[in-house]
C-alpha cells in the first residue's frame, strides 16, 4: 500500500514539474527531457488550465477594443460593440 501511494506521486511530481516546464519551453524540448516523443506528451499530458484562458482573455484585450473609435459605438439595443466584442472572445476561448 505504502509503494503505490509513493508511486502515485512520484507520477504526479514528475507530472507538475513537466506542466511547470511547458509553460516556458517549447513541448519538444520538455518531451526530450522528460523521456517520450511530443506525441505521447500532447496525447497524455499536455492541458489547458484555466490560468491558460485567463491569461488568454485578460484586460489587455479590453484595453486594445476599447482603443478603436468603431468599438465605442451603441447598438439598437443599446448595448456597447466592445461588450458584444468581448463576450462573443470569451465564448470562443471556452468552446
Amino acid at each position: 500500500m505504502v509503494l503505490l501511494a509513493l508511486d502515485k506521486r512520484s507520477h504526479t511530481l514528475r507530472k507538475n514539474r513537466g506542466d511547470d516546464w511547458n509553460e516556458k519551453f517549447p513541448s519538444h524540448v520538455v518531451a526530450e527531457w522528460m523521456g517520450h516523443s511530443p506525441e505521447v506528451a500532447h496525447k497524455h499530458y499536455l492541458r489547458v488550465y484555466d490560468r491558460n484562458v485567463e491569461a488568454a482573455t485578460a484586460t489587455s484585450i479590453d484595453d486594445k477594443l476599447a482603443q478603436k473609435p468603431e468599438n465605442k459605438r451603441i447598438d439598437k439595443e443599446g448595448q456597447n460593440h466592445i461588450d458584444l466584442l468581448k463576450k462573443k472572445i470569451r465564448a470562443i476561448m471556452r468552446a
